[in-house]
């Protein structure tokens, strides 16, 4: 194993704060209190008030509505799971609507997972509070967060993995953190004030407001502001640490025409806040154009910019009024305004811009540099002296094992569906999906001669929004088709899909297939995958492969692919912020590609072990803002990216991987940042016919072998 990937690997296991609640104590209380399977659990009865103590240590909550004599008070306990399979559908809520609905005090361990916190009808609710002196750990996770906040006021560490948040644009922060010896990691899932379209207006109001603490967001999507930023922070990290924002996609617009919002904003303060922006990207068109910034900044601190990318609507990078010792420094960002980086930044390297929307840069007009470098200012080398970039990705949370259909939810055998014969289930699925939104499937092999078909708006909606589909587990679960799709859907949205192998290998079959066709079509998004796998196939699995609907905020982990022509294929450039979290490909000629017209989307891949990859890792024909992330990648015989030959600004940042005998095929505009990994050797065709783009190594070790004819459009930078 070579340096980077052992450092990708010992990441997890690095302090996030400079207290004693460390992500290596995370995670050994995790394991210490994880349990193997649901069965574990005690079952609560659904539709009742629910008390403290009516809870033991592992709660399971059957769908229903549990009505609480708020606020619910979990203290001095070692550890708590309050665990639901549809979230859409197992609400916690308040009877006193001028307290806080849950706090959890002075607990070692805090679980929560599929529940619906909703209820609110007037300002500043709060859903869950967190308080006390002594350190906590709360892990929340594919849960429903409705009209209130989140409140951090107690030391220790919050996860927050592919939860979604409505805050109905009735408190000024959706998350609030209030601790210095807090860390907050968000990965994943959504923050947006839907629904209140028009005109809405809390002016202090921040999807995030980090009053005190450490910060850290990963791969989340963020919409609908209505207020001054998406991330709002105040106060510095712990010494020796940076708040760090990476691949998040932004629409934050404020919903007042004419009024401006950032995506970060740091308000007046002498300290030291130091931030860094990593392969984000957004557009903020509401506010007028022109009239947002990317960073709103006046604290005395040090801002790095690396790698973003933002559309309409921003007319300066950054706007700041503060002392002397502010530093602001950027490479490789991308605005589409005029901007003169040297208004705003004390160095700069590779700031680009470009004039229209990226994804209508399919077919540039031949000779146009749609794409371009704009100014260079200062030296870059500011960006990493005597501070490397460090971006620690933690573990992803799981779910445990469902040995059984738990209460609420209806099993296929109920219907008819009989395991490990010859016959034919498709009836019994079909039945079985008419009949309920929660389907449990036992271990065993399942003949399908039609697909499953899931909130299917070619078939009418037939379910609301929500729903769990479980198997036994992706070893021990397997639904084989006999010639085309095995799992369809035109609309499914915040369901729980887990613990199953789909297998077909019928040339040109797409297996699983989320949002596809081009004519009808509900928004797929927002659904949690668990322990997935997928045999075969043209395409293992498709994202909006068809359709202009989302197909946005889907999580994926524990998620395998072998044998297919493409593992992952996104057509939508509405296919936002889909995350795949350890994830094992092998046996495919493309591990994530784009298809037929319509390109675009972002990703995140975190995690990620390739083998047999005959072309490439990822295949990026153009881009909506585009923004691709990939840590801890182990590759090796194969090319990381290989891009399309026009303007369309592709940004692809790569953090502590190990790539062995690598390929880089680039003829796009935007280009690929290597931070801290391994590469040995990389042999880069770079050909830039339509746009400036680069090549930037961070702290990386490479043995690049370049064309002797470089293009001169390509920036080669090492760092």
């Amino acid at each position: 194993m070579r340096t980077w990937a052992l450092l990708s690997i010992l990441a997890v296991l690095t302090p996030l704060a400079a207290s004693a609640a460390t992500a290596g104590d995370g995670e050994e209380l995790r394991k210490r209190w994880w349990p193997k399977s649901y069965d574990e659990f005690a079952t609560l009865a659904a539709n009742r008030r629910l008390t403290a103590e009516d809870l033991g240590a592992y709660n399971y909550l059957p769908p229903g509505k549990y009505t609480i004599d708020n606020p619910l008070v979990i203290t001095g306990r070692e550890a708590v799971f309050l665990h639901g399979i549809d979230r859409m559908e197992t609400s916690l809520v308040p009877l006193n609507r001028g307290q806080p609905l849950l706090i959890v005090r002075n607990n070692a361990y805090i679980s929560i997972a599929g529940l619906r916190f909703t209820g609110f009808r007037g300002r500043d609710g709060v859903n869950l509070r967190v308080e006390g002196d002594g350190e906590q750990m709360l892990d929340v996770q594919d849960s429903f967060f409705e009209g209130g906040s989140v409140e951090l006021e107690a030391p220790g560490n919050t996860r927050l993995q592919g939860n979604f948040f409505n805050g109905l644009a009735r408190v000024g922060a959706q998350i609030v953190q209030d601790h210095p010896d807090s860390t907050l990691t968000i990965v994943g899932g959504n923050i947006t004030n839907s629904g209140v379209d028009g005109g809405s207006d809390i002016r202090s109001y921040a999807h995030v407001w980090t009053r005190s603490g450490l910060l850290k967001i990963v791969g989340t999507g963020v919409q609908r502001t209505r207020g001054l930023a998406d991330f709002r922070i105040d106060s510095a990290p712990p010494v020796g640490y940076e708040h760090q924002i990476i691949n998040v996609r932004s629409e934050g617009e404020r919903g007042l025409v004419g009024k401006p919002s950032a995506f970060v904003f740091v308000p007046p303060t002498t300290d030291q806040v130091d931030i860094s922006i990593v392969n984000s990207a957004g557009a903020w068109d509401v506010s007028g154009e022109g009239r947002s910034f990317f960073a709103n900044y006046a604290g005395q601190g040090r801002l790095r910019l690396i790698g973003n990318s933002s559309d309409r609507g921003v007319g300066r990078a950054v706007n700041f009024s503060a002392g002397q010792r502010f530093k602001a420094v950027g490479i490789a960002n991308t605005t589409r305004a005029p901007w003169r980086p040297s208004e705003d930044l004390e160095s700069s390297r590779l700031i680009f811009s470009h004039e229209r929307y990226a994804a209508k840069h399919d077919n540039p007009v031949p000779g146009q540099r749609a794409y371009k470098e704009i100014e260079a200012i200062g030296d870059s080398q500011a960006l990493f002296d005597n501070d490397p970039l460090d971006i620690a990705i933690p573990e992803p949370l799981v779910r445990p094992r469902f040995n059984s259909a738990p209460e609420g939810m209806r099993s296929v055998i109920d219907f008819g569906a009989v395991a490990n014969d010859e016959v034919d289930d498709s009836p019994a699925f079909a039945k079985a999906f008419r009949a309920s939104n929660r389907i449990y499937i036992p271990a065993g092999d399942y003949r399908l001669g039609e697909p499953i078909r899931w909130n299917d708006s070619k078939r009418g909606r037939i379910h609301p929004v929500g729903g769990a589909l479980i198997g036994h587990g992706s070893q021990t679960t397997r639904l084989i088709g006999s010639g085309g799709t095995l799992f369809s859907t035109q609309g499914l949205a915040y369901a729980h899909i887990q613990g199953l192998r789909f297998v077909d290998r019928s040339a040109g079959a797409t297996v699983v297939s989320l949002e596809n066709d081009p004519k009808i079509g509900h928004a797929t998004q927002s659904n949690h995958f668990y322990d997935i796998a997928i045999e075969g196939g043209q395409t293992a699995l498709g994202l909006g492969q068809l359709s202009r609907q989302q197909c946005s905020e889907n999580l994926f982990v524990d998620f395998t692919v072998r044998d297919a022509n493409t593992a992952v294929s996104v057509g939508s450039f509405n296919a936002l912020a889909n995350i795949f979290y350890r994830v094992s490909i092998a046996q495919t000629a493309t591990a994530f590609g784009q298809h037929g017209k319509l390109k675009g989307g972002s990703w995140t891949v975190l995690n990620g072990a390739f083998s047999n990859i005959s072309k490439e890792i990822f295949r990026i024909q153009a881009a909506s803002n585009g923004i691709w992330f990939a840590h801890g990648l182990q590759a090796k015989n194969t090319t990381l990216i290989r891009s399309g030959a026009n303007g369309a600004p592709i940004n692809l940042f790569v953090n502590q991987s190990d790539l062995e005998a690598i390929a880089i095929d680039y003829r796009a505009g935007g280009g690929v940042i290597l931070n801290r990994s391994w590469a040995k050797p990389l042999v880069a065709t770079l050909r830039a016919p339509h746009a400036d783009a680069y090549l930037i190594n961070i702290d990386s070790e490479t043995d690049m072998r370049l064309p002797t004819d470089l293009d001169d459009r390509f920036a080669i930078e090492n760092y």
